[in-house]
């Protein structure tokens, strides 16, 4: 059985971090990435299952990245959760 795959998005290097440390686990391999450009080269070229996105990256607006999931190949296999908020 492959393991799951999970990309966590977010320019929040801790937040990255403490999300990484909670979530990685047996069968589910986890990557970061810390800007949008970075995250569209993960979606193409590693293709998680799900993708947690920080709506504050930079390079590509997180609704953005929602539409290029959207638009892969095997986007109808991916699941994508937006964090979104305000200071």
């Amino acid at each position: 059985m492959n393991a799951a795959k999970l990309l966590i998005v977010t320019p929040d290097q801790s937040l990255a971090e403490c999300l990484y440390l909670a979530l990685t686990q047996p069968g589910l391999l986890v990557k970061l990435a810390y800007d949008g450009v970075a995250a569209a080269r993960r979606l193409v070229d590693w293709q998680p299952n799900l993708v947690i996105v920080d709506d504050r990256i930079a390079g590509v607006a997180g609704w953005s990245l929602a539409e290029l999931v959207a638009l892969e190949p095997h986007g109808g296999d991916s699941r994508l959760i937006v964090l979104a908020g305000s200071d």
